[in-house]
This record gives structure tokens, sequence and C-alpha cells, in this order.
């Protein structure tokens, strides 16, 4: 049997210089989960590149602070517009003028769609790359196969993320009572489609379930 979305095509057009680039643009425009999740990939980028190639982003203004928040990025730049499609195409136009001054080598589009292509292709990269978005393959390898569509394989991922204060997270924690012995449970109640979003009070209920069993866990 086929499977219901079959591996696409990936677009690209590699980096085939015998030395590394200069300067990187990478573009995610997803919600804050979606964004989290081409940190690792990215890593592994920076962690194979020496220090003097420069990597920007450009994510939406709400999912901006995820990466800002990291040392993989030089420069990550905000999308203003929200979730409103004609604002941020509006925007991509802008910042593609504003981008083009950074003369970047290589672009990597890991979302590709109709904003996102204005950016990457009004910035002129020498080399670039789209991911491929509708198989049932799992984002993380859409993304890595991106990367190494524009000549840069990450046969691994890296998720050793150099945060910018490594602490900021422990101490939101114990400020709200947590203790390092306390199991830690998070719950995201979050999801686009009617399946996947569950009714607050359905979480509150599985979390009173838990604690029944696990009574010294904590809950976020």
């Amino acid at each position: 049997m086929k499977p219901p979305f079959p591996k696409e095509t990936i677009h690209a057009q590699p980096w085939n210089k015998d030395y590394p680039p200069r300067r990187i643009l990478v573009i995610r425009l997803q919600a804050m989960g979606d964004c989290a999740i081409t940190l690792p990939a990215i890593n592994a980028l920076r962690e194979q590149l020496p220090p003097s190639t420069k990597i920007d982003l450009v994510a939406r203004q709400e999912t901006a602070p995820v990466s800002s928040a990291t040392h993989i990025y030089n420069k990550v730049y905000a999308l203003p517009g929200g979730r409103n499609g004609k604002k941020i195409f509006l925007w991509a136009i802008i910042y593609s003028l504003r981008l083009l001054w950074n003369r970047y080598d290589v672009v990597l589009d890991l979302q590709r769609n109709r904003q996102s292509r204005i950016l990457r292709k009004w910035v002129f990269p020498k080399a670039w790359s789209e991911i491929e978005r509708f198989s049932a393959t799992l984002a993380v390898s859409k993304y890595q196969e991106g990367i190494k569509a524009a000549g840069f394989p990450i046969p691994n991922l890296s998720f050793d993320i150099p945060l910018q204060a490594p602490t900021a997270g422990d101490n939101v924690l114990k400020a709200a009572g947590w203790q390092a012995h306390q199991p830690l449970v998070v719950l995201n109640p979050a999801g686009l489609d009617s399946t996947r979003n569950w009714p607050l009070q359905h979480y509150i209920s599985f979390a009173k379930l838990w604690a029944d069993r696990v009574p010294e866990a904590r809950f976020v």
C-alpha cells in the first residue's frame, strides 16, 4: 500500500564551494513548537561550521524568543504580522529588502510557503534549499534533509542546546515551589486541529489522577 503522503522532491541549489559560507539565513515562520523543533538540527549545523560563519533566523514575532534564548543564532529577526497571512506577506516583502544588505550565501527555507519563498528569492543567495512539507516523515527529519540538500549533511542532531541563561528555567520553577527532587511533568494543552485540542479541564483531571499515584509530582 502506498503511503497517503508520498515523499516529495526537495528543491535546492547546494553550496559547492571549497570554503564554508560566510552567512546563512534560516527561515521558519510557524508556531512555537515547530520553531523549537528546528533547534537540534541547526545546532548540529552550527557545530560543524567554523565560528566565523554567521547564522541568522527569520521567525514570527511571537515565536522569536524561543530561538533568541539560545546561542545558536547570531541574529534573530522577528517578523510582525501575528498569524494574519496578508500582514505576514507584506512584512516578508519589507524584511526581504532589509535582509538583502546582509548578502547571505545560503538560505535554508524550513517553512516553504509563499512568504518564505519571497524572503529566500529576494535576498539572492548563492545556495538554498526548501523542505518537503506533506509527506509522513518526521518534521525534524525534513529539516535534516533540507539542510543536507543545501550541501551540509548533518548525520546526527545536537540536543545540547547552548542557552543564553541556562538557569532561568530552574529559577522560575523554584520560585513556583518546585524542588529538584520532585518529578516534573510538562503538559502542553494545545492543538491546532479539533481532534488534538483537548479541553483544559481534561488536562486538570489527568494531572489529578497522576498526582493520586505520585503525590510528589509537580506539573507545568
